[in-house]
């Protein structure tokens, strides 16, 4: 059953590709999304909309499964102005 989850949730992922967007499987049970270009509310609106379709896809199973999402996020100013 696990597998069937992770495929499904790799499929939904792999539909978010684009030239801001790469999903990819790190390893075992995690996935990274690297996102460019996008402000901090469409990551935000990025997140939502996967956990929204990751529990549509972890209903369908019998045993319990839960999700998380975690963001970091780069500032593009110089490193020295990320102190003030």
């Amino acid at each position: 059953m696990g597998d069937e989850v992770l495929f499904a949730l790799g499929k939904q992922l792999a539909k978010l590709t684009s030239d801001k967007v790469l999903p990819s499987r790190i390893g075992g049970e995690e996935f990274a999304i690297i996102v460019d270009g996008l402000s901090a509310q469409e990551v935000d609106e990025l997140a939502q909309s996967i956990l929204q379709n990751a529990r549509a896809i972890l209903i369908n199973h019998d045993n319990p499964l839960s999700i998380s999402i975690g963001v970091g996020l780069r500032h593009k100013d110089e490193p020295q102005n990320l102190f003030y």
